[in-house]
C-alpha cells in the first residue's frame, strides 16, 4: 500500500541520513505513522523497531525525539508483546540517561510511559512499575519530573486498575498536596479531582485524601484552593465518605475574596448536595445567599 511505501522511504532515510535533525524528524514522523489504520503488523513492527534504536543514540536530539515518538504510539494497534517491549525500552533508557541536563527529555519520558501505560492491562506488572516510578518521580529534584508525574498519575488514575495501584496513585497525589513546589500542589489537586480516580482506592485512603484536601482549602495558591473545593466533593461523595464537619468546612468558601474560589465552592457544594442533601440541610441560607453574591459569575452558577 501507499502507507506502507512511505513507511520504507523514511526508514531508507533514516538509515543513510547523518543530520541529526533530519534523523529526529523522520523520526517523530514514524511515531505518527505507526498509528495508521491498514498499516501491515511487520512494518510497523519495523518502525517500532528503529525507533527503538534512535532511542539508544547518544545524540539528544534523536533520542529524545525517539522518546516522544514511542509515546505516540500509545493509540497505536500495538499488540501486546510489542507494547511491553516498548515499555521496558523506554525504561532502560530512562535509567541511563541523565536528563537534568535536558528538563524538556524528562517531560517527555514521563508523557510517554503514562501514554503506554493507558493502553496496558490493568494487571500488567509494567503498569505498576510505571505507576511506583511516577510516585518516586513526584518528588524528583528535576522540577519537569515533579510536574508531569503529578499529572500523569491523575491521568492514570482515572482508568480501572488494580486497587493497589490506585491507592498508590491517591496517596502519592494527597500527600503532594502539601509539597512545596506551588504547581505541584495545584497538579495534584486538579488530578484528585479527576472522575473515578478514588474508585478503587479503599475507604481509609479515601478518608486521608479527604482530610488533606480540606488542609488545601487554605492553601496560598488560589487555583490551589479552587481545585481542591472541586476534588473534596468528588473524593468524599464516593463511598460514604461525606461528614457534616467537611461540608461545614468546604462552605467556608463561600465567603473567599476570590469570585473564582467562591464560584468553586457554589459548584463543589451542589455536587455534595446532590450525594447528600440531608448534610446540606445547614448550609441552606450560605448557599441561597450566594444567589445575592456581589459577582453575577458566583450568582449564576449558584442559580443553575
Amino acid at each position: 500500500s501507499l502507507r506502507e511505501v512511505i513507511v520504507q522511504e523514511l526508514l531508507q532515510v533514516l538509515g543513510t541520513s547523518e543530520a541529526h535533525r533530519d534523523r529526529a524528524d523522520i523520526v517523530r514522523a514514524l511515531g505518527g505513522i505507526v498509528a495508521w489504520q491498514g498499516l501491515g503488523s511487520d512494518v510497523r513492527e519495523t518502525a517500532v523497531q528503529q525507533m527503538m534504536l534512535a532511542l539508544q543514540e547518544s545524540n539528544l536530539l534523536v533520542a529524545g525525539a525517539a522518546v516522544d515518538a514511542l509515546g505516540s504510539c500509545g493509540t497505536a494497534a500495538l499488540d501486546l508483546r510489542l507494547r511491553a517491549s516498548i515499555v521496558e525500552g523506554l525504561l532502560s533508557a530512562l535509567d541511563e540517561s541523565d536528563i537534568t541536563l535536558e528538563p524538556r527529555l524528562a517531560e517527555s519520558f514521563v508523557r510517554s510511559l503514562s501514554s503506554m501505560a493507558f493502553m496496558l492491562p490493568s494487571d500488567s506488572s509494567h503498569l505498576a512499575i510505571i505507576v511506583e516510578l511516577l510516585a518516586q518521580y513526584i518528588n524528583s529534584d528535576e522540577p519537569s519530573f515533579r510536574i508531569e508525574s503529578a499529572t500523569a498519575l491523575g491521568e492514570l488514575g482515572s482508568r480501572s486498575m488494580d486497587n493497589d495501584l490506585q491507592n498508590i496513585i491517591v496517596m502519592t497525589l494527597s500527600r503532594a498536596l502539601s509539597h512545596p513546589s506551588d504547581e505541584v500542589r495545584l497538579r495534584s489537586a486538579l488530578a484528585l479531582g479527576k472522575p473515578g480516580i478514588t474508585r478503587a482506592a479503599s475507604s481509609r485512603s479515601r478518608r486521608i485524601v479527604c482530610g488533606k484536601l480540606v488542609r488545601a482549602l487554605h492553601d496560598r495558591r488560589d487555583l490551589v484552593r479552587e481545585y481542591a473545593a472541586h476534588a473534596l466533593a468528588r473524593v468524599c461523595s464516593v463511598g460514604g465518605g461525606l461528614r457534616a464537619d467537611i461540608v461545614e468546612k468546604l462552605s467556608r468558601g463561600l465567603d473567599d475574596l476570590r469570585f473564582e474560589i467562591r464560584r468553586a465552592t457554589v459548584s463543589a457544594l451542589e455536587e455534595v448536595c446532590s450525594a447528600s442533601p440531608t448534610l446540606c440541610e445547614g448550609i441552606a441560607e450560605e448557599l441561597s445567599r450566594s444567589c445575592r453574591d456581589r459577582d453575577s459569575r458566583v450568582r449564576q452558577c449558584a442559580e443553575e
